[in-house]
């Protein structure tokens, strides 16, 4: 075997050997990577669920206080309902009495109109009498 033909197989040698070491560690620097990596995503699903536990423990709170704000403002609220409710009542009992007013004034101009359809036909009548009477009172003369 030539001298080169050794360096050659030596150079290979190491060559091959180099990469294996190359590919070990990056190897183990990705398994690393990957435990490093499901550590966090475990770390972040730890955070986020006591972030939805904090989160729900604050709007606990906000519907405590509010429930506490709208008990005082539920009294107001009660006694401008009353307030308003005593104000449409006297309004419905104006219009209830105006309403019979116009209902009174309804059956008066009801009466006079069968009053005035009653005088209207004793009137036809009169001057048809009348126009008989004269018809007579012409033949006599």
């Amino acid at each position: 075997p030539s001298p080169s033909r050794g360096a050659d197989t030596f150079v290979e040698s190491s060559l091959e050997s180099f990469k294996a070491e190359i590919i070990d560690g990056l190897e183990s620097e990705l398994s690393e990577s990957r435990a490093r990596y499901l550590e966090l995503e475990r770390k972040l699903a730890k955070s986020e669920e006591a972030s939805r536990e904090k989160d729900a423990q604050i709007l606990t709170l906000q519907e405590q206080q509010q429930q506490q704000g709208s008990d005082s403002g539920l009294e107001s609220e009660l006694q401008e309902s009353r307030s308003c409710t005593a104000e449409l009542e006297g309004k419905l009992q104006k219009s209830v009495e105006a309403l019979a007013e116009k209902d009174a004034q309804i059956h008066t101009l009801q009466q006079q109109r069968e009053s005035d359809t009653s005088l209207e036909s004793e009137l036809e009548e009169s001057r048809a009498r009348s126009l008989k009477l004269e018809g007579e009172l012409a033949k006599s003369e």
